[in-house]
Parts: C-alpha cells; sequence; structure tokens
C-alpha cells in the first residue's frame, strides 16, 4: 500500500517495515473456528501465533535501524528463510482448519437435521480460496509483475473479504448438545435405572434398536420438524443421544443428518406420487417434509434417489400416461 501510494518515494526508510501481519491470517481463523464450532469448549489452540509473534517482533526490531542496516538485513539469507518459514507455517494451519472443519461437519451432522449457519461451509470455502491467494502471494515473488495478475490478485481479495465479513456476521456459536443439554430426561433420577436397563439390552440388540427408533420415527414423524436434534429424539424415546447415534452410524450406516433426510425424502416422494403433491410445488413438498430451504431439499433427493424431484414426477407422469 506504501508503494501503491508512492509514500515510500517521499519517505524511503519506510521501504523496509514489518511485513508479517498477512501470517496472522490463518492462525487467527484457526482459533475463531474453534471458538464458533461444536467442540468449542475445549482449550484454544493460541500458540499457532508464537511464529508469527516472534517474526513480527524481529521486523519490528529491523525497522528501527537506519536504511542502510535494514537493506543489509533484509538481503540475508536468515531473514529471507525466517519470512519464509512464517509463510509456509501460516498455510499449514490452513490445511489443518480444512480438516477441523471436515471434523467439525462430522460431529455436527450426528446432531442436526439444519445444518444451516452450522456446517461451516462458508469457513472451508473461504480457507481454501485464501490458501489459493496466499500461493498466486508466493508465485508474485518469483515472476514479473502485469496489470492482469495484479487485477487477479485484487479480485481475489475482495471475495475473502465479503466472505469473512458478510458470512462472519450470521454466523453463530454450534453447541454441542451431548455436553451441554445437562438436565435432560436421561440425566435425572427418574430414568436413570431405565437408561441402563435400555443401554444394558441394545448393547446385544443392536439392530432391533434401529427398528425401534425407525418405528418411532414413522409413527410420531419427528423429521417433519426442520430443526429437529438428536436430543429431541434421546429424550422423547429416553435413550442416551451418543447411543442413537452409535446405532445410526454403525448399523445405519450413515449420520443423523442423513438419517432424518432419508425419511423426509420418502415422505416428498408419496406427495410426488399423490394428487395432493399437484396443489405443491417442488419447493413447497420440500417444506412441508421438513427441508427449510429447496437447495436443501433439492441436494438430499438427488442424494437419496440418484434424480432430482422434478425428474422424479415426470416419470411418475409418464409411466401412468403409458398405463
Amino acid at each position: 500500500m506504501l508503494e501503491d501510494l508512492h509514500i515510500t518515494n517521499k519517505y524511503p526508510e519506510l521501504k523496509i517495515v514489518p511485513n508479517s501481519l498477512a501470517e496472522f491470517l490463518f492462525p487467527l481463523f484457526y482459533l475463531y473456528v474453534q471458538q464458533v464450532s461444536i467442540f468449542s469448549k475445549k482449550k484454544l489452540s493460541y500458540w499457532v501465533l508464537v511464529p508469527g509473534a516472534i517474526v513480527f517482533s524481529i521486523q519490528t526490531v529491523v525497522s528501527f535501524q537506519s536504511l542502510e542496516v535494514k537493506e543489509v538485513i533484509s538481503e540475508t539469507l536468515w531473514y529471507n528463510l525466517m519470512d519464509m518459514s512464517n509463510i509456509i507455517f501460516s498455510m499449514v494451519i490452513g490445511f489443518i482448519t480444512v480438516f477441523y472443519i471436515d471434523k467439525h461437519r462430522k460431529r455436527v451432522q450426528d446432531q442436526y437435521t439444519s445444518l444451516e449457519l452450522k456446517d461451516l461451509k462458508w469457513m472451508k470455502a473461504f480457507v481454501i480460496f485464501t490458501l489459493i491467494i496466499s500461493f498466486i502471494g508466493i508465485v508474485r515473488n518469483f515472476i514479473q509483475e502485469n496489470y492482469y495478475l495484479y487485477l487477479l490478485f485484487s479480485i481475489m481479495n475482495v471475495v475473502i473479504i465479503y466472505l469473512i465479513s458478510i458470512r462472519g456476521l450470521l454466523q453463530h456459536n454450534i453447541k454441542n448438545l451431548w455436553l451441554e443439554n445437562k438436565e435432560s430426561t436421561f440425566d435425572t433420577a427418574v430414568h436413570a435405572n431405565k437408561i441402563v436397563e435400555v443401554i444394558k439390552q441394545r448393547e446385544e440388540h443392536d439392530l432391533a434398536l434401529l427398528k425401534r427408533i425407525e418405528s418411532f420415527m414413522l409413527s410420531e414423524k419427528l423429521y417433519l420438524k426442520p430443526d429437529l436434534t438428536i436430543m429431541e429424539v434421546s429424550e422423547k424415546m429416553g435413550i442416551h443421544p451418543k447411543r442413537i447415534s452409535k446405532i445410526i452410524n454403525s448399523q445405519g450406516k450413515q449420520n443423523f443428518n442423513a438419517y432424518i433426510n432419508y425419511f423426509r425424502i420418502e415422505e416428498a416422494k408419496v406427495f410426488l406420487r399423490s394428487d395432493k403433491g399437484n396443489n405443491l410445488s417442488v419447493e413447497g413438498i420440500g417444506i412441508n417434509v421438513g427441508f427449510l430451504s429447496k437447495s436443501t431439499f433439492y441436494e438430499a433427493f438427488k442424494k437419496h434417489t440418484g434424480t432430482t424431484p422434478f425428474r422424479y414426477k415426470n416419470e411418475i407422469d409418464v409411466s401412468l400416461v403409458d398405463s
């Protein structure tokens, strides 16, 4: 910025100033992800800030030297290796953040059915996009600067500013339901003996328990509730949520979110095959069976059936005409 504004022409001593602030981006964002994620109760990894703080401190000390001394130091091998090591470390933290978000998403899918602003998709996109920008930034140091590369770099920076500002304002902390709901029915003395007995029985009858959960879902139609969580199912059935999650994962071979969406899609197929579905739009059918948005309904429907709701309905209509 100082060079673009030609300030360094008037004040050449500002040519070499601490420039490692950008390397704090991934470590700080990693701490932010830790704070809002489902693992927020765990101790934050403040150690990720240490390398950047050390480099910034050294650069600050160097910046107070005379211009001649600064120019000599900035050309030394150790100084450049220090700066490059800090950049590489920051990018490694970026990759760690991506894996952390994936781990968070798996846990969220075992507890919630509505994943909007809970699966941290935008955060993963932000990190990956910023990693690409960082890589381009490194490449820029080894090739001749040109207008189009500068323009591309600027546009990409605008995109990440949008992601971090607009999406960040909408983001909220995601609660770990298994840890924070301490007053649920399965923790009370009234249900204690029943839970112990149920857990012992179900250790030998996992498949039976899965069928029981399925029967309960069909009879109570809990899946029609858009923001259904595993805690609500747990409290209504009197079974520990971890037990339910384990059964769905081991016997059903899917997470809680996908399991509930299966019932919703089956309900949607009933709508699409019946006359009452003719009075509703495809989006309306999705909302009626428990989906919060058209996009999530389409995504889940295609995942479970291999086709879209429109195509599914058209195939049914064609088969009726042929018959």
